[in-house]
């Protein structure tokens, strides 16, 4: 269900990717800095995408991109 690989950037840094994957729907990519992140939000998150995708994909995704939006937006005014 989900696969975490590695990254390289071109200025030699890595980065960890969490994909997604379920039969029959779009599969969902999220990038970490480190592999510990990753790790931690699939332990969170792959329960969730198990018993119901599609609210999944509406709801909890999106509203963690809208909140790092917000403060991305927030902190830069400050």
């Amino acid at each position: 269900m989900a696969t975490i690989y590695s990254r390289l950037l071109k200025d030699g840094s890595c980065t960890w990717r969490v994909q997604f994957r379920r039969k029959d729907l779009p599969y969902f990519n999220k990038s970490f800095s480190s592999y510990e992140d990753a790790i931690a939000f699939v332990e969170r998150h792959e329960e969730n995408f198990i018993k119901n995708p599609d609210e999944y994909f509406k709801r909890s995704f999106l509203d963690e991109k809208r909140e790092r939006e917000f403060k991305r937006k927030h902190t830069k005014a400050r």
